[in-house]
């Protein structure tokens, strides 16, 4: 999520209550699909010894255009 108060982004805002920063915007997401989460993803050894948390941090980061322009913040 980043923080985004504008109108365009239509059905993309999402308002959650108990973030800092209330409105937001969804860049991309991964759907979970139990053990079909990442068929059709292709991850390293690497990646895959992070665990299911940091395999999907790094396959949604992998969308990222301008990846050193960019910040990644997440929670649980």
């Amino acid at each position: 999520m980043t923080l985004y108060k504008g109108k365009k982004a239509g059905a993309l805002r999402q308002y959650m209550t108990k973030k800092p920063h209330k409105l937001g915007m969804v860049y991309d997401f991964l759907p979970y699909l139990g053990s079909d989460t990442f068929n059709g993803i292709d991850c390293s050894d690497a990646e895959k010894s992070l665990g299911l948390s940091g395999q999907i941090t790094t396959s949604l980061c992998k969308s990222i255009k301008l990846p050193r322009l960019s910040m990644v913040c997440f929670d649980n």
